[in-house]
């Protein structure tokens, strides 16, 4: 939203949009797009500076973008031989994509850290369960155990700091949002209090995340142990959403939000990038 609480547009006419990502100095979004019409399934970004898009893919079997922290590259999902695997491709559209890690089991997220040595992944290890795991970038065969319960675990969300995930779990019988370190042993902390998907963090210390359509935030000091603040909610807009993966991004420093709707006549995917909203919402409280 803009001071006046107006949404900007992005790309109509590209396809359905599926999970806008931005880019770590916020210029740019990674986008994957459906595959329904003539452009589908498949990866681009999209410059804010110059209004433009490039297409990094054109398989018609990729999507759900990841940035690597550097900023110059984006891991993402591919359809390969069936199973949903991780592959990178230059930012640019440059180059050939490479593969990053093939499993048995379809993965469906993936966070690298910031200092670039470790991926943090999502795998659906069956109908009935997500799990999350990690793995060195040096030798991605050496996956190990991070969350693996009979319960699912997804919707992932890395601190800008790499030392926290933000997740959410079913295992209440509720989806709801928990943080935790990245270490097999770690306790968990609900940050949710009546439900929550989709978790995102800024470089604030707030970490946002959805019941559905609402937005909410909630301060996290973190320490040794996080101290969690009371969520309290932002604004709502009919957006489309998911229990599986984040279909909406926080811009780095807080200020804006990149989401996805619906327009007229049923054809999901209008990204709208929201401007400025601390200030339309504090207009709101008076």
């Amino acid at each position: 939203m803009d001071r006046q609480g107006r949404m900007q547009a992005l790309g109509a006419g590209l396809g359905n949009f599926r999970y806008p990502r931005f880019s770590p100095d916020a210029r740019r979004l990674a986008f994957g797009t459906s595959n329904t019409g003539v452009v589908g399934g498949d990866v681009w970004v999209y410059s804010m500076d110059a209004g433009s898009v490039v297409r990094l893919t054109a398989d018609t079997a990729s999507g759900n973008p990841e940035w690597d922290p550097d900023g110059r590259s984006i891991v993402y999902v591919h359809w390969l031989r069936g199973v949903a695997q991780l592959f990178r491709v230059s930012a640019d559209g440059s180059g050939t994509p490479v593969l990053v890690l093939s499993r048995p089991n379809d993965i469906f997220e993936s966070h690298i850290t910031p200092d670039r040595r470790t991926i943090v992944f999502r795998e659906d290890a069956g109908a009935s369960r997500s799990d999350v795991l990690m793995a060195p970038l040096d030798s991605p065969q050496a996956v190990q155990p991070l969350l693996t319960s009979n319960f699912d675990e997804r919707n992932l969300g890395l601190s800008p700091d790499g030392r926290w995930l933000a997740y959410v779990s079913n295992e209440t019988g509720t989806n709801e949002v928990y943080v935790r370190k990245p270490q097999a042993t770690s306790a968990r902390w609900r940050v949710s209090p009546n439900g929550g998907i989709e978790p995102r963090w800024a470089r604030t210390g707030e970490l946002f995340f959805r019941a559905r359509d609402p937005v909410f935030v909630s301060r996290v000091e973190l320490g040794a142990e996080p101290r969690v603040g009371a969520p309290r909610g932002l604004f709502a807009g009919q957006f489309e959403s998911s229990v599986n993966e984040p279909l909406w991004d926080v811009s780095p420093d807080g200020t804006r939000f990149v989401m996805v709707r619906t327009v007229a006549g049923g054809e999901a995917g209008r990204i709208g990038l929201f401007l400025n909203w601390v200030d339309h919402w504090r207009a709101r409280q008076k």
